[in-house]
């Protein structure tokens, strides 16, 4: 019988974490190493995802632009909705 040992263990769940938060870094902030790939509209679709400021929503965004500290300080789930929006943006690209 197959075991699926990544379910659940605290150690693959900190190494996706910090692979997560890695993607975004290099995708999201000014200095990362892929930060100016995106398009403006790609990387607003990132962006709205974190919850740094609360869930911030389209419109709102519109209005107080971009701002680091709302993707340095979102949730671990946010991050994760983040990087799993980039890798789709970015699998699509190929």
């Amino acid at each position: 019988m197959f075991v699926d040992k990544t379910q659940n263990n605290p150690k693959t769940e900190v190494a996706n974490e910090k692979e997560d938060w890695q993607l975004v870094v290099d995708y999201m902030h000014h200095s990362g190493k892929y930060s100016k790939v995106f398009s403006n509209q790609e990387h607003d679709s990132v962006y709205v995802l974190g919850d740094g400021f609360g869930n911030i929503g389209n419109l709102i965004f519109t209005m107080v632009g971009y701002d680091w500290s709302h993707v340095r300080d979102s949730s671990n789930s946010a991050i994760k909705r983040m990087a799993t929006k980039i890798r789709e943006i970015t699998k699509n690209r190929n």
